[in-house]
């Protein structure tokens, strides 16, 4: 039975099969050595990580309780120092005394102030606490500013006295109250620093015992991933390939080699087995086969004998069939070249007279190409024709209606001439009132008959000279009717001979279709003509080929004939040495 794989890892998808015994023993011991690693390492980074957290609670310890613990105690301290300069001030009796001590009193203020307000940023979890001490810190401050006011101002002994127990009844109290309150607070962050102190140590046992466990449990998992590893991908594969070597060395080829597969050393050591597994068989395959060559060739000495007779004896009927098959096919190449010959001259004198159908057609091309061009320069010229007589057409109309502007000027010139003519008797008729009225004047009016006569005179040569322009006016009016007469008539003419020559243009387009129809026909004539004279020089070049073909196949022929007769000698010969050799 073959013994599976004891470890395979799921397949993963797009990726390749990878097995334990593919491994070569040196990534086995690895993978021994990684797991340990993996373990130790992460028992060490559980350390680090526990060490690092211990160190920073211990540094907040030291740098934020421990510290607002100094300053605490450092404000108590100048609390006290503060009382002490107020009952020292009540008894100095000196100005420069009086000075100096007030200058104390107020640093000793301004310092408590700053340290409890950097104590309550420091430590903001104790905020109330803070809080309780910078109020009976401020109610010290409010407390003793009179009584520390009237100190320093006091110098009469009974005065001092008096100051001395004033700063006693209302300070102390308020000394009293802010040094208790500061000094729990101060309790409160020893405390703390303690309790921080004890957890800081249980936390660092913690992580000793964690990470020795971790070293511990990274040594005993990397002993049995190594025995295990050993046994199942090293040991019992070793033993199983020996067995199989055993039964290899006793003759056994039937045994299957296993772990051929492995990619490890094993596997190299299980492909060496089945290599000297194979070449066994393969030994022993060449010595049957050495046996069944044997008696395969008596057997087949037996089938050339027998062959050999029927070879001869259907050698001699083919050779005669090739005789006769080659006087035959010596008979027909002759017979080829005469038809091929025969064919030449008919395609010779078939390609003469299809040239010179060729020529004749040609011409009758060419002179249909000639009609063509003639009949598309006639068709132009009509063209042409049409289009002047078109602008003639247009002229004349054009001119028709210049002419019916000038009628109706010389209308309208007729009138202006007739109101003239009326103004002229109008003239004439005042010039004859004018005269008799002069002449009942008297003397008095011979002037104006002088007027009147010129008067009258020139309405005369007025009417006169109307009456010309009328006539004449009359008479270009005839003229003109008589010009739009004649140009209607033109007018008339010039439009049949546009539709004669439209019909000319119709049938000359028609003439042009036909000729180019002919001349189409009689070139598509002319390519078949060249078409046939093309094909009948092929056949002609078919025919010499023939003919060549056949002078070749002759000569073919008596090179068969002659190389049948070798053959038949060659074969005689041949089967002669065989039977020497058979004998």
């Amino acid at each position: 039975m073959v013994r599976q794989p004891v470890f395979s890892p799921p397949h993963v998808p797009g990726g390749t099969h990878m097995r334990l015994a593919d491994l070569r023993i040196r990534s086995k011991i690895l993978i021994v050595i990684a797991v340990m690693a993996v373990v130790i390492a992460g028992s060490g980074g559980f350390a680090i990580l526990q060490m690092r957290a211990i160190a920073q609670s211990y540094s907040d310890v030291v740098n934020r309780i421990a510290r607002a613990s100094t300053q605490i105690a450092d404000a108590n301290r100048f609390l006290l120092q503060y009382g002490r300069d107020a009952y020292a001030l009540d008894l100095e009796n000196t100005d420069a005394g009086n000075a100096r001590l007030k200058a104390r009193v107020v640093e000793s203020r301004s310092r408590i102030e700053v340290l409890l307000a950097q104590i309550r940023k420091m430590v903001p979890e104790y905020g109330s606490d803070v809080d309780q001490a910078i109020s009976s810190v401020g109610a010290v401050f409010r407390a003793c500013a009179d009584p520390i006011k009237r100190a320093g101002e006091v110098t009469a002994a009974d005065e001092i006295v008096a100051a001395g127990i004033r700063l006693k009844t209302e300070c102390d109290p308020a000394f009293n109250s802010a040094s208790d309150t500061m000094t729990r607070v101060s309790e409160a962050f020893a405390a703390h620093a303690q309790q921080a102190s004890v957890t800081l140590s249980q936390k660092s046992d913690t992580a000793i015992m964690v990470t020795l466990m971790g070293i511990v449990l990274g040594m005993a998992l990397g002993i049995v991933v190594s025995l295990w590893i050993s046994r199942n991908a090293i040991v019992t594969p070793l033993l199983q390939l020996s067995d199989t070597m055993r039964r290899l060395a006793d003759n056994d080829l039937t045994v299957a080699v296993r772990e051929t597969g492995r990619r490890d050393e094993v596997g190299d050591m299980a492909r060496t087995v089945e290599v000297f597994r194979t070449n066994a068989e393969a030994r022993n395959r060449m010595e049957q086969e050495v046996r069944s060559a044997t008696a395969a060739r008596e057997k087949r000495q037996q089938r050339i004998e027998t062959a050999t007779r029927q070879f001869d004896s259907s050698m001699g009927s083919m050779l005669g069939n090739i005789k006769a098959a080659v006087d035959h096919l010596h008979q027909s190449s002759g017979v080829l070249s005469a038809n091929a010959d025969e064919t030449q001259r008919q395609s010779a004198a078939v390609a003469a007279a299809t040239d010179e159908a060729t020529t004749n057609v040609e011409t009758v091309s060419a002179a249909g190409a000639e009609l063509a061009s003639s009949i598309q320069e006639i068709s132009r010229q009509v063209q042409q024709s049409a289009t002047v007589s078109r602008a003639a057409s247009d002229e004349a109309q054009s001119a028709n209606r210049k002419i019916d502007g000038l009628a109706e000027s010389a209308r309208k010139i007729g009138e202006v001439v007739s109101l003239i003519n009326d103004i002229a008797s109008q003239t004439n008729l005042l010039a004859l009132n004018a005269t008799i009225e002069s002449a009942r004047a008297g003397e008095a009016g011979k002037g104006f008959a002088v007027v009147a006569n010129e008067v009258k005179h020139l309405a005369g040569q007025t009417g006169r000279a109307t009456d010309e322009i009328a006539q004449q006016i009359n008479a270009v009016q005839e003229e003109t009717k008589a010009a739009v007469d004649a140009i209607g008539s033109i007018t008339s003419i010039i439009d049949k001979i546009n539709q004669l020559i439209t019909a000319i243009a119709g049938a000359v387009e028609e003439q042009g279709a036909a000729t180019a129809e002919i001349a189409r026909n009689v070139d598509q004539a002319s390519q078949g003509t060249r078409e046939i004279a093309r094909n009948i020089s092929g056949v002609a070049r078919a025919a010499s080929e023939t003919g060549r073909m056949a002078l070749d196949l002759t000569q073919a022929a008596d090179t068969l004939r002659s190389e049948s007769m070798r053959l038949e000698t060659e074969v005689r010969a041949f089967l002669h040495a065989v039977k020497d050799a058979d004998g």
